[in-house]
């Protein structure tokens, strides 16, 4: 599903060329509530999108560690005459979301390798983020992960709530749904 979602965005003209990590329980928050947080998140980048005239397209998947607790890894598009203005926006997002004070480091956001101003996708970028995809599904099962040649895999955790939420493109209206995974 996470693969898919990668092609769909691509076919759409979308192709994920950013790649945000939350650290959630780090930030304060309870861990059941990941997968909410996660939801009002996306909420307000698609808004923010939308007031600029874009759709997003995005794909994220809920982790548990020991080091990092309950946390999340994001991918979306974001169009490059909006990169600069955006930039500032998940931190800020992220601060107002968190239920106590901001922690250093638990917000992450990095723009993918190779992904430029120009449209397209370039082999540097698709390599990229076929890196990225691979480290978002290191939690599949081991018969899943060795079909599809994953170096990690069946480092699957603890998580409360959906694993894995994916953006769905529909004709008319675009709008963005849940569908949930494994």
């Amino acid at each position: 599903m996470l693969i898919d979602a990668s092609h769909r965005a691509k076919a759409a003209g979308l192709p994920f060329n950013r790649f945000i990590t939350i650290l959630w329980q780090l930030g304060g928050a309870d861990a059941s509530c990941n997968a909410r947080l996660t939801g009002a998140f996306i909420k307000r980048i698609a808004d923010w999108l939308r007031l600029n005239g874009y759709r997003l397209a995005w794909s994220w998947v809920q982790e548990n560690s020991r080091k990092n607790g309950a946390h999340v890894h994001i991918l979306l598009h974001m169009p490059a005459e909006l990169d600069p203005l955006f930039r500032t926006k998940p931190l800020e997002w992220a601060k107002a979301l968190l239920p106590g004070q901001y922690v250093a480091g638990v917000m992450q956001c990095q723009r993918i390798h190779g992904a430029g101003a120009q449209p397209g996708v370039s082999p540097l970028h698709e390599a990229n983020l076929k890196r990225k995809l691979k480290y978002m599904l290191k939690g599949c099962d081991h018969a899943t992960g060795a079909s599809l040649g994953l170096p990690r895999r069946g480092e699957a955790s603890i998580v409360i709530g959906k694993r894995l939420g994916v953006w769905q493109r529909r004709r008319t209206p675009p709008a963005v749904m849940w569908q949930d995974c494994l």
